[in-house]
């Protein structure tokens, strides 16, 4: 996945974004599972969605999503 791609998955996952999720996500097919660098390591989105330090708005949402997507 591209920096801008994987930039804009975890704005759309922290931000509570649903509608662009669902876009990124039928734009790019197997983008659920995707590893994604962050800070020291990579995260994949639904990793994203259950990180510390807590709650994202409508985090229960794009987990629900991600998972429908192959997460």
């Amino acid at each position: 996945m591209d920096d801008s791609t994987a930039a804009t998955m975890t704005l759309a996952i922290t931000t509570g974004d649903v509608t662009t999720l669902r876009q990124l996500l039928a734009d790019h097919p197997g983008l659920a599972s995707e590893h994604i660098q962050r800070g020291n390591g990579t995260r994949t989105p639904l990793h994203i969605a259950a990180d510390w330090p807590g709650y994202f708005p409508e985090a229960p949402a794009a987990v629900r999503i991600l998972i429908a997507a192959g997460a």
